[in-house]
């Protein structure tokens, strides 16, 4: 089952962004996703989600307005769709999942 990626504007924590950096390598090796070239040496990693072709970048910590997962093509100045924490699919705290049902 593929997900569509949403922006994270900002991680919570460094913890929170090593937890996602972990889900990333996953989907690496899933197929579901590429680690390409960024344009530009600012620190950041790029990355293509394979299904939809759809680029996005990993801000890094030292960024102003990072850390964070964003579009490619994303300055990080508008409000992001989804600030709530970075949890992978799958991955909820029993006490939460059961409420999910």
């Amino acid at each position: 089952m593929d997900f569509v990626w949403e922006r994270i504007g900002n991680f919570g924590s460094l913890r929170e962004r090593d937890c996602f950096v972990a889900w990333m390598r996953g989907q690496i090796a899933r197929g579901l996703a590429e680690e390409i070239g960024a344009p530009t040496d600012a620190g950041e990693q790029w990355f293509r989600h394979v299904p939809t072709g759809s680029l996005w970048r990993l801000i890094p910590h030292d960024n102003p307005n990072g850390p964070g997962f964003w579009p490619a093509h994303d300055d990080g100045e508008t409000e992001a769709a989804s600030d709530k924490p970075f949890i992978p699919h799958g991955t909820l705290p029993p006490a939460e999942r059961a409420g999910r049902r």
